[in-house]
């Protein structure tokens, strides 16, 4: 029927998600005789194994979520979840995702301690899942902001003082100089009748 190089081109397009239309165009062969060729090899069968094998191994040994199989086979989460159910297999992708995201909010909070909204914003996740996430592990709440916890040496507090007195400088930019918030800085301007120009 075919030779061995042009039956390995048919075997290699096929598997490769070309349609059997154009296989004949690049191969530059009879229509009938490809899809011939394709049933009696029974490559439809192939591809599907194939795509079931390769799902499987995603899901059960890399155990990437919905997502990253979909960015991996470069098809939308919703053909990955198609495939699932026509391959019939089963992925707790829910649960795998909970998981990944308690592992990120664990390992962000060890690098630096942040309250729960600010890490919601870091994160792009409900509060409430943060929430969840800081009591089930025992991870401090920071009531507001790090900037507030932040001391000030004696350099530091003159400094801030002599802004006050002698720039035209906001009290939010003196805070973000200083890196702490503006309310401090309001402190230290009322409890020390600084005046400013």
């Amino acid at each position: 029927m075919f030779t061995r190089s042009i039956q390995h081109n048919i075997d290699t397009l096929y598997l490769q998600n070309k349609n059997i239309k154009k296989i004949s165009k690049i191969l530059n062969l009879d229509y009938k005789k490809t899809i011939a060729y394709v049933k009696e090899k029974k490559l439809k069968e192939i591809k599907h194994l194939q795509g079931k094998n390769q799902l499987l191994y995603f899901i059960k040994e890399k155990k990437y979520t919905r997502k990253e199989i979909s960015q991996k086979l470069q098809k939308t989460p919703e053909q990955i979840t198609y495939l699932m159910q026509f391959y019939n297999l089963k992925s707790d992708f829910r649960t795998l995702n909970k998981e990944r995201i308690r592992e990120a909010v664990i390992k962000n909070y060890k690098e630096q301690p942040i309250s729960v909204k600010e890490m919601c914003q870091k994160m792009n996740v409900s509060y409430s899942v943060i929430n969840r996430i800081y009591s089930e592990n025992n991870l401090k709440k920071i009531k507001s902001s790090a900037k507030h916890f932040l001391v000030l040496s004696e350099n530091d507090f003159y400094s801030i003082i002599n802004d006050l007195q002698y720039t035209k400088l906001s009290l939010q930019q003196i805070a973000d100089k200083y890196n702490v918030s503006r309310q401090r800085i309001f402190q230290i301007k009322k409890n020390n009748h600084v005046k400013r120009p």
